[in-house]
């Protein structure tokens, strides 16, 4: 939210704060933290804000966001040290956007990043560090050793910034200590505005952390063999040495425990492979369902997805047309990213983990709801024009009067219209 002048007025024991755009706040037992800057930041002590030294404090990672919202559209300059369960993360602002992040933990180094994307294997990870010295950091050695051009290593510096604000947001609770002025020596420029990023950096952590608390200590962790010939993992890189970890029979602590990075990234991988269906876990708990009256749409999106690929699929195999399930894949690969939570079966049905995931995701940002919304319904019309292309006029008639059934009938709840 943005930075507003407010009256706020003690009345006897109360604070009361008016001015907001809603109804004046009143709350018996607020904390008030008072930085270098003179600025303040108010918050009541049940949402978990503690007192810290001059300038900083500690406070649920999800309310950080908003301040960081709210020093962009400031337009403030300056960096955000970020204290963590893994280590300290430092943002830097110019403008008011995020302009780059570093951090002391060694899994957030740029070679640590690149080699869980599977761009380096270990063997060139390592002889790679080697060659750092006062005059050559990693990123050129990596441009003069030939594995990157410029280009390369501007993108990939940026995935690692992106990689830093995420994993702030694996925890429930940070600590943070805001400096004014101070300016990084490397920029980088995202697409998406400071408070998109942010968005989809806090729904991303919200989704680990969820999926974090269905695991047990003893859940199983299988491999599944790849169902697609192409489907091949490159020798000695990090994704070939977790299925190599997974496949001598792990639980999930002994998987931790055998992982070459931090826990926090071992789980977010895990679930990456559990998405794409490399892998299969067994005695996880069970999740309760989400009656969150926002996410009423893209559950109605979701059944409008099944109701028309079930039909579908019974009608490709009637009139001997192969179902088309890599050109939805595809779709989802360009609509959704390289690292897409949305995984479809073989009759192009959104798998059960892959629904939980995105809900995950969707319940903690209304901009990521609506995300999901377009990215299913645009699955939704492919399929519809393959069903115009490739059935006969008979199927599709059927199919595409099921779109209409739901599409008349898809009103949105109250809750959803004050968005």
């Amino acid at each position: 939210m943005p930075f507003k002048k407010v009256n706020v007025v003690k009345q006897g024991e109360k604070l009361i704060i008016d001015g907001l755009g809603v109804e004046p706040f009143e709350q018996d037992s607020l904390e008030v933290l008072r930085f270098e800057s003179g600025n303040v930041l108010i918050g009541s002590q049940e949402e978990g804000l503690k007192n810290g030294q001059s300038g900083s404090a500690w406070i649920p990672s999800y309310l950080l966001k908003d301040i960081l919202v709210g020093l962009s559209q400031k337009k403030w300059n300056g960096s955000v040290s970020v204290e963590t369960s893994s280590g300290r993360k430092v943002l830097y602002l110019v403008n008011g956007e995020i302009t780059f992040a570093r951090s002391n933990l060694i899994d957030d180094r740029l070679g640590e990043v690149i080699y869980r994307q599977g761009i380096l294997t270990l063997d060139q990870l390592t002889n790679c560090a080697a060659k750092v010295n006062k005059e050559q950091k990693f990123g050129q050695v990596l441009v003069n050793s030939g594995f990157f051009t410029d280009t390369d290593l501007w993108l990939a510096l940026r995935d690692q910034v992106t990689s830093i604000i995420r994993s702030i947001f694996f925890d429930e609770n940070v600590a943070f200590e805001l400096t004014e002025g101070r300016k990084p020596r490397t920029e980088i420029k995202f697409l998406e505005s400071t408070e998109e990023v942010l968005e989809k950096c806090v729904s991303y952590g919200k989704m680990i952390r969820d999926f974090e608390h269905l695991l047990t200590e003893d859940s199983e962790v299988l491999i599944l063999k790849p169902d697609k010939p192409y489907i091949r993992f490159q020798a000695n890189s990090y994704l070939e040495d977790m299925v190599r970890i997974i496949g001598e029979g792990q639980t999930f602590r002994g998987l931790v425990e055998s992982s070459r990075v931090q826990k926090k990234y071992t789980i977010a991988t895990l679930l990456y492979m559990t998405s794409k269906k490399y892998c299969h876990i067994v005695n996880m708990k069970q999740q309760s369902a989400d009656q969150n009256p926002s996410l009423w749409l893209l559950k109605n999106r979701v059944s409008l997805l099944r109701s028309v690929t079930t039909e579908l699929a019974l009608s490709a195999d009637q009139e001997g047309v192969n179902f088309p399930a890599s050109e939805l894949e595809k779709l989802v690969q360009v609509l959704d990213g390289k690292e897409s939570i949305i995984s479809l079966d073989q009759t192009g049905k959104l798998k059960i983990m892959s629904f939980s995931l995105i809900l995950s995701q969707a319940a903690s940002s209304s901009f990521i709801c609506r995300h999901y919304e377009s990215v299913i319904d645009s699955i939704v019309k492919l399929a519809l024009q393959i069903c115009s292309d490739n059935l006969s006029s008979k199927c599709y008639e059927k199919i595409l009067n099921i779109y209409r059934i739901f599409s008349e009938h898809e009103i949105k709840p109250k809750e959803r219209k004050r968005e």
